[in-house]
Order: C-alpha cells, then structure tokens, then sequence
C-alpha cells in the first residue's frame, strides 16, 4: 500500500483526539500530491475531580470537546491556508482513546468441503455474525456494571485474510475450501457516540465524519509507514490510562490497559506536597525542565518510581502473556505516544536526552517515538502550530485513508 498517491489536489480536513484526559482538534491540509499539513492545533483538558462519577466525566469530555471546535472555528479557519481553500472541512477524523472504545480482535472460520469461490459478500456475511456476537457478548458486560447503553459499532476491519491456511492480500474470486479472516472490532456506547456527532454538528457538517479507535489508527499508520516491520507493540500512553497492543504478522492481536499515565504522577504530586493538582503541575514542569531545587527532585522521583513500578508490572504480565501463548516470539520493536509533558518528566527521572532502548528481564526493546522526529519527511506544519503527536499520526491516518 502506497502511503501517499497523486490525489486531486488540497481540501480541508479536521482531525479530532478524544482522550482520557485531553481532548485536541486540529484544521489540516490535505494533499493528494505530497506531505498534508497541520494548520492550526488546539488541546483543552478534561476537568474533573476525585468524587466526580462517570455521567460527570462524559459530560466534562463533551464540555472539552466543544471548547476547542471552537477554538477551530475562531482561529483555525482565519488561517492564511484555510482562507485560501475557502470552504469548511470536507473531511473530519475522530479518533477515541480508552476508556472511550471497548476492542477485540476477532477470528472467523468457515470451511466447506467443496472448494468454493471467496466473494465480499461472503466475507460481509461472516463479519455480521462475529459483530453481532461482539456486541451481544459487550452489552452484557455493560449491563453487569449497572448500564444498558448498547454498543456502536466504530471499527469492524479486515486486517488478515487466509486462504487454505496461507495469507493473502487477494483473496477475492478465488478457489478455497476454507476461509479464515481476522477482524478487528471495537464499539463505543451510543451515548458516547451522539454525544460527539452532536457536539461536533453544532459547527460543522458530519456527513463525512469518521470515528475509528485510536490503536487501529495507529496500528495501520505503523504498517503502512513500517512495510518490513510484522511484530511490533504499540504503546499509548496519555492522561488516564495506557494501551498496549500486540501486533504479530501483521495482525493487531490484542490491546490492554491500565489506569495509569501523565494525571496519576500529578495526583501523586499533589498528596505528597499537599497542594492542589495545578500547583503541582507546577512543580512537575519546574522538575521536568531541570530548575526545580533539589529537595523537591528527590520527593518527585520518588512518585516517579513508584509510578515506573506500576508500568514495569503491567509491561511484565503482557510480555508474560505473550511468551505463554506463543513462545519465542516477543516483538522487540515498540511504537510509542506519549504526552508531552510526561516524556519530559521521564527523561529527567532517567537522565537521559532520548528514550530509545528498554531492557526488561532478558529481554532488549527498541522504542520509535511516533512524533515530530519520526514524521518529518511526511508531514508539515504552518509556522508556530503546535506538534502534537496524537494529532500528527491521525492526520496521516485521515490524508493515507482518502487515496
């Protein structure tokens, strides 16, 4: 698959990261001849407090959310480059994080003892039915901690294709006598989804709105970016919460996630020094860039490895896991997101310029930032537009997506 191809020349696209503790939104300029580029950025925080419930945390999401459309509407669109397209977005992208989506991948069997001919429809057939038991097997987890909401579906995509046991990417028209097809599926409540178009229709028009998980836009962004590149861990680390995913032959095998990231190391901050969470935001930043006085380095880093602790528990059962079920195959290659500030934090407490190897056990990761650095050659930016890596890789996402 071509990453970039010759399209019909630049629209106008808004790019939408609904996160677990951020919500971003960004105008961008689409190019069917070359690299897109980023615009105007925006990312506003999703207040909450400690006692806040979870009806509490929706509605402060969909507060966020309309706060930086607006901030697109305002500054974005009196951009130089959007004033030149002259018209609104003709495409938006909007891509949810945990704890927003619930995914699974999915593999579907079907054999026949007469070889057969492979057609869409038959695969569409066999998709609806392990949809179907997806968000029958979903609701009921819903209704086991007390909601009915039923499940949308966001994703249901079509990442492996085998054909009498051997993989291929041209599997339609041809003879078989068994089909195995990998899916992978992921639903977000209805709720959560009328909410957004909602919020996002009170300023734009949604007709060509797309709403996918963010570990399958990362994951496809990587194996397009990456064609040598079949077994690797995608690592999402954000506010809340932090997705891991394996990805083995070229198949997104499984995603996880823990309750930990950028906010626990605040809260932390905060109950150690007594003070409120913006005070010690503060007082993270002071130690991220290196002023803070040494007294408080040595409380902060003790926060920090307690919360380093957390994530080598986490790291080691998934690893575990993956060494259980298929033995000798661990992919050591890790694509990583992390918040900004929080890469700042980790590479004050580890002392280091970068973060690009991980040791774990016996066991050697190599870590790719996906980021600025990475995307240079394939994304551009107006002069002073923040480099927000969420943003960024779904910008490539959407641009790859409409050739």
């Amino acid at each position: 698959m071509r990453f970039f191809g010759k399209g019909s020349g630049r629209e106008l696209g808004l790019v939408i990261d609904i996160g677990s503790a951020s919500v971003g939104a960004a105008l961008v300029l689409l190019d069917g001849e070359g690299a897109p580029q980023i615009i105007s950025s925006t990312r506003h925080p999703i207040t909450v407090s400690v006692n806040d419930n979870q009806s509490s945390f929706f509605h402060a999401m969909l507060s966020s959310l309309s706060e930086v459309l607006r901030g697109v509407v305002e500054y974005g669109l009196s951009t130089k480059s959007a004033r030149e397209i002259g018209s609104r977005p003709s495409h938006i992208l909007c891509s949810l994080t945990s704890p927003w989506y619930r995914a699974q991948t999915r593999v579907v069997r079907y054999t026949q003892p007469e070889y057969f001919t492979v057609t869409p429809e038959l695969l569409r057939s066999l998709l609806v039915q392990e949809v179907k038991r997806f968000q029958e097997s979903a609701l009921k987890e819903e209704r086991r901690g007390a909601s009915n909401s039923e499940g949308y579906i966001i994703d249901s995509t079509t990442i492996s294709m085998k054909l009498n046991g051997y993989q291929t990417a041209e599997p339609f028209d041809r003879k078989t006598k068994s089909v195995e097809a990998t899916a992978f599926l992921s639903l977000a409540s209805q709720e959560v989804i009328q909410g957004v178009e909602h919020a996002i229709s009170k300023y734009f028009h949604t007709e060509n709105l797309r709403i996918h998980s963010f570990p399958l836009i990362a994951f496809t962004l990587v194996r397009d970016l990456f064609i040598n590149v079949d077994d690797f861990l995608i690592l999402d680390v954000s506010g809340e919460v932090i997705d891991l995913s394996v990805v083995r032959g070229g198949i997104l095998e499984k995603t996880v996630s823990t309750p930990l990231g950028r906010n626990s190391i605040i809260r932390g901050v905060a109950e150690a020094f007594h003070m409120d969470p913006e005070h010690a935001l503060s007082l993270l930043r002071l130690y991220g860039s290196g002023s803070a006085e040494r007294s408080v380095i040595g409380r902060i880093e003790k926060i920090l490895e307690k919360e380093v602790a957390s994530f080598n528990t986490f790291f080691g059962s998934f690893i575990t896991d993956i060494k259980n079920r298929h033995v000798g195959s661990v992919p050591r290659a890790v694509f990583a997101t992390l918040d900004e500030e929080l890469l700042r934090w980790l590479l004050a407490y580890f002392k280091k310029n970068r973060i690009d190897k991980v040791v774990f056990g016996d066991l050697t990761f190599n870590v790719y930032l996906l980021g600025e650095q990475l995307f240079a050659s394939y994304l551009g930016f107006t002069k002073g537009v923040r480099r927000d890596p969420f943003i960024m890789i779904e910008t490539l996402f959407l641009n790859n997506r409409l050739r």
